[in-house]
């Protein structure tokens, strides 16, 4: 230590520590799309909001899933109980939403696979606005990633990946 503090060998790591970082990797998750539909699913049917959601078609989806994100309410009421499926996919969003808190840098991406439709990219923003992460809307995420709530999401379509954020401010449901 002595040898450390006597070569400014120390001084040397904390302004290493203060422009990068304490770490050395973010973090990205991925996770299924039909993971994020059945826990939407049990969501809005324990809120009493709509009791079939996978059997909505893509339009109406969409509707709902815009309205649900500008709607400042919690759709879990309060001492709800949830499938275990559901609850890890809420508690992973709850760990990106602490981790986001601490250092933006350290969540680079929310990947969900096997997207095919808007609803699969709106689906986990309203997981994520459930834990409070800060969405509240579909709108275009901020120009600076520093002061965006919530990593990017992005989509894999086969065999090529596409970053989004959130839907383009020309986007409507249909």
């Amino acid at each position: 230590m002595e040898r450390i503090a006597r070569h400014d060998q120390l001084t040397r790591l904390l302004v290493l520590a203060q422009t990068f970082g304490f770490h050395l990797v973010t973090l990205d998750v991925r996770q299924h799309s039909s993971v994020h539909e059945a826990a939407v699913a049990e969501l809005l049917r324990l809120a009493g909001v709509e009791n079939d959601y996978r059997a909505l078609p893509e339009s109406r989806r969409q509707e709902l899933l815009a309205e649900e994100l500008s709607n400042p309410r919690p759709l879990l009421p309060p001492g709800a109980r949830v499938s275990e499926a559901t609850r890890q996919v809420l508690e992973t969003f709850a760990v990106i939403r602490e981790l986001v808190q601490l250092d933006p840098r350290l969540v680079g991406s929310y990947i969900v696979s096997m997207t095919h439709t808007v609803s699969d990219l709106l689906e986990p923003m309203l997981l994520a606005k459930e834990v409070g992460s800060g969405i509240t809307s579909a709108t275009p995420a901020p120009a600076s990633r520093a002061t965006c709530a919530a990593p990017s999401i992005l989509c894999r379509f086969s065999k090529r990946s596409k970053t989004w954020r959130r839907p383009p401010a020309a986007w409507k449901p249909s």
